[in-house]
Protein backbone atom coordinates (compact mmCIF):
# COMPACT_ATOMS: atom_id res chain seq x y z
CA UNK A 1 0.00 0.00 0.00
CA UNK A 2 2.93 2.32 0.67
CA UNK A 3 3.95 2.17 -3.01
CA UNK A 4 0.45 3.17 -4.12
CA UNK A 5 0.50 6.16 -1.78
CA UNK A 6 3.89 7.29 -3.12
CA UNK A 7 2.72 6.89 -6.70
CA UNK A 8 -0.48 8.77 -5.94
CA UNK A 9 1.50 11.63 -4.41
CA UNK A 10 3.83 11.71 -7.42
CA UNK A 11 0.89 11.83 -9.81
CA UNK A 12 -0.79 14.50 -7.70
CA UNK A 13 2.39 16.59 -7.79
CA UNK A 14 2.68 16.18 -11.54
CA UNK A 15 -0.94 17.19 -12.09
CA UNK A 16 -0.54 20.21 -9.83
CA UNK A 17 2.52 21.35 -11.78
CA UNK A 18 0.71 20.83 -15.08
CA UNK A 19 -2.34 22.83 -14.03
CA UNK A 20 -0.14 25.69 -12.85
CA UNK A 21 1.89 25.54 -16.08
CA UNK A 22 -1.32 25.84 -18.10
CA UNK A 23 -1.93 29.17 -16.42
CA UNK A 24 -5.13 28.19 -14.68
CA UNK A 25 -6.46 30.57 -12.08
CA UNK A 26 -6.27 29.63 -8.41
CA UNK A 27 -9.94 28.61 -8.22
CA UNK A 28 -9.61 26.51 -11.40
CA UNK A 29 -6.64 24.66 -9.90
CA UNK A 30 -8.55 24.02 -6.68
CA UNK A 31 -11.59 22.71 -8.57
CA UNK A 32 -9.44 20.48 -10.78
CA UNK A 33 -7.63 19.00 -7.79
CA UNK A 34 -10.92 18.48 -5.93
CA UNK A 35 -12.32 16.60 -8.92
CA UNK A 36 -9.20 14.44 -9.11
CA UNK A 37 -9.42 13.74 -5.39
CA UNK A 38 -13.06 12.70 -5.69
CA UNK A 39 -12.28 10.44 -8.64
CA UNK A 40 -9.37 8.84 -6.79
CA UNK A 41 -11.56 8.29 -3.73
CA UNK A 42 -14.38 6.60 -5.63
CA UNK A 43 -12.08 4.67 -7.98
CA UNK A 44 -13.08 6.36 -11.25
CA UNK A 45 -9.83 8.23 -11.91
CA UNK A 46 -8.15 6.71 -15.01
CA UNK A 47 -4.93 5.79 -13.14
CA UNK A 48 -6.96 3.57 -10.80
CA UNK A 49 -7.60 1.01 -13.55
CA UNK A 50 -3.92 1.05 -14.54
CA UNK A 51 -2.77 0.52 -10.95
CA UNK A 52 -5.26 -2.30 -10.45
CA UNK A 53 -4.11 -4.07 -13.60
CA UNK A 54 -0.46 -3.65 -12.62
CA UNK A 55 -1.11 -5.02 -9.10
CA UNK A 56 0.73 -2.08 -7.56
Amino acid sequence: MYEVENLTLAIFGFLLNETIAEGLARQDIIETLQKIGEELANGTFPITKFLTQANV
